[in-house]
């Protein structure tokens, strides 16, 4: 399934896609200015797929399944760069939700993972030359929910350089000032 484009190779990776997870454990690559399925593969494993967050100028897309492990793709090929248990990325929760930002000035990925115990990492996202990634612990927030529910909801805002937070209690909690505390 998927095709190439004319000349061979991979189709270019560009902010032009869409990422979907389903509940069989696929993943489902879709060209947004057509509708038209580019690709069509199994993410980890037969587990439903919980989240998608992507770098689009990197072209890396992090994939969580079933809440315990996430896998990077490699937005070009569609092939696996690297898998983590979500208990490592997360310093030892299984994994709610997950989003990536981009700081400007200096450029910094970072990728937000939260915690089905409430708690919230921050890692620095980058390629190293050999073309794997370093996602380098920037900050823990060990109970960033009112009272250590799951993490439902991630949202960055650059005008206010916050994070807001959603819990499964219905309870929101910000972290001002990112910049700061990472």
């Amino acid at each position: 399934r998927g095709g190439a484009p004319a000349g061979g190779g991979p189709p270019p990776a560009t902010s032009d896609q869409l990422w979907v997870g389903m509940d069989s454990g696929n993943i489902a690559v879709f060209e947004v200015d057509t509708g038209v399925l580019m690709r069509s593969f199994s993410c980890a494993g037969p587990e439903v797929l919980i989240a998608l967050a992507h770098f689009p100028a990197d072209g890396v897309v992090f994939a969580l399944s079933a809440h315990r492990r996430v896998s990077v793709w490699d937005a070009s090929s569609f092939a696996c760069v690297q898998k983590y248990p979500a208990d490592l990325m997360t310093c030892g929760a299984d994994l709610s939700a997950m989003i990536t930002v981009t700081l400007e000035d200096p450029k910094v990925n970072l990728l937000m993972l939260a915690g089905v115990d409430g708690s919230l990492c921050v890692r620095r996202v980058s390629r190293r030359a050999d073309g794997k990634l370093n996602c380098v612990l920037l900050s823990f927030f060990e109970s960033v929910s009112a009272d250590g529910a799951p993490i439902t909801s991630l949202s960055y805002h650059a005008a206010t350089d916050t994070v807001a937070m959603g819990d499964a209690g219905c309870k929101v909690a910000l972290i001002t000032k990112l910049k700061e505390n990472v």
